[in-house]
């Protein structure tokens, strides 16, 4: 009997008293706390990863002047809209 007391309570703590906040609540506030600051760490570096895309993004539409080929497109659209009409018109 005595040998399955010591299998199921291995450390002699009674079923009821084995959360870390009842035996140390100190500690349990500084695992809170570390926990939180790893949470806030990993959010960081989320931020800083989407933030790096973002940038390279950035640097691409630069390099490409972007802004010629938006304005390219935009013409080249309004063509098409403009051709499709007289199309759809003259039928």
């Amino acid at each position: 009997m005595q040998l399955q007391n010591s299998m199921l309570h291995p450390l002699g703590h009674d079923s009821f008293d084995t959360s870390a906040s009842h035996r140390n609540p100190h500690r349990n506030r500084d695992q809170e706390a570390q926990l939180e600051e790893k949470r806030s760490l990993d959010s960081l570096k989320v931020f800083v990863a989407h933030t790096c895309e973002v940038l390279g993004m950035w640097r691409i539409l630069c390099e490409h002047q972007f802004h010629v080929i938006a304005d390219y497109l935009n013409k080249v659209r309004y063509l098409d809209d403009t051709i499709y009409f007289y199309v759809c018109c003259s039928l």
